[in-house]
């Protein structure tokens, strides 16, 4: 998908039970096996579906407005990301009208517009978006609920990709104060996001200091050796390589290289340490060192 960083939601899943809802997909009976569609069969049948709603209910009924919703989102899988705004658009247009800004199935639906957005570097599109989700987001579920959170960061990372670089920061950090309790996996992806905003106003080290947070609890959470641990840890050396703090740097990125070379029977890991090792040449060089064994 891209640029997409999450899965786009499916707006029935989400729509109030008064509306009467339904499934596109029923559930066969559990003798019969589920037939396994392909992409372009499953496009295919969000389209025939959404047809049948425009013919048979009219546009603004909310299982036509569902029904485009999911057909943007099998669009964007199938890398249509042009079509799939459009229909995001028309979709979120309709639901505002039908249901209203805050209902919970347009916020669906401009949260995939959002993403859809930022797939295509829209940045001050997906910006306005995100501004509006916080908005409505902070005022009906406070502050701290994980949708509120999530709409904050991606605020912040449009921001960031639109040169606001204090206003980046500002949201940044508070997505992580208002994450506090949140499992481990969400606030590391929530710090990481701080610690780009951080590094994009030019304050490197405190990046670095947040890298160092995420370090220590995926070390604590995966363990060393996994390719998201040594990934991260890569990513620590060569922020501070950046930052001038070449010894550090080299001692990051030598540990890392050793833990790599230890698990180097996977191939994933096999790259991150050919892509290690080559950003600790580098260091050594700017150390007036030479490369040597490493093992």
């Amino acid at each position: 998908m891209g640029g997409v960083r999450r899965a786009l939601r499916e707006a029935w899943t989400l729509l109030p039970r008064q509306l009467d809802f339904v499934r596109f997909h029923q559930t066969p009976p559990a003798t019969t096996p589920a037939p396994r569609r392909s992409p372009t069969e499953r496009v295919r049948l969000l389209e025939e579906t959404l047809e049948e709603y425009l013919d048979t209910l009219g546009p603004w009924h909310h299982r036509t407005i569902a029904a485009r919703n999911n057909l943007a989102a099998a669009y964007v899988q199938r890398g249509r990301n042009a079509d799939a705004a459009a229909e995001f658009e028309r979709a979120l247009a309709d639901c505002r009208q039908v249901l209203g800004e805050g209902a919970q199935q347009t916020d669906v639906i401009a949260e995939n517009l959002a993403y859809c957005y930022e797939d295509a570097a829209r940045w001050e599109d997906a910006a306005a978006l995100w501004e509006k989700l916080v908005q409505y987001r902070t005022s009906r579920l406070g502050t701290t609920a994980q949708e509120t959170v999530t709409a904050r960061m991606g605020l912040a990372h449009a921001y960031r990709r639109t040169g606001q670089v204090d206003a980046a920061v500002a949201h940044a950090e508070r997505a992580v104060d208002d994450a506090e309790g949140a499992d481990g996996e969400r606030v590391e992806q929530l710090r990481i996001g701080l610690a780009r905003a951080y590094r994009d106003a030019g304050q490197l080290d405190a990046g670095i200091r947040q890298l160092r947070m995420v370090y220590a609890r995926r070390r604590q959470r995966l363990g060393a050796a996994h390719a998201d641990t040594l990934g991260l840890r890569h990513r620590l050396g060569r922020w501070q390589h950046k930052a001038g703090h070449s010894e550090e740097a080299a001692s990051t990125l030598h540990g890392a290289y050793r833990v790599a070379l230890s698990s180097s029977g996977d191939p994933e890991i096999r790259l991150i340490a050919l892509r290690i090792r080559r950003d600790l040449a580098r260091t050594h060089r700017d150390l007036g060192r030479d490369l040597g064994d490493l093992r």
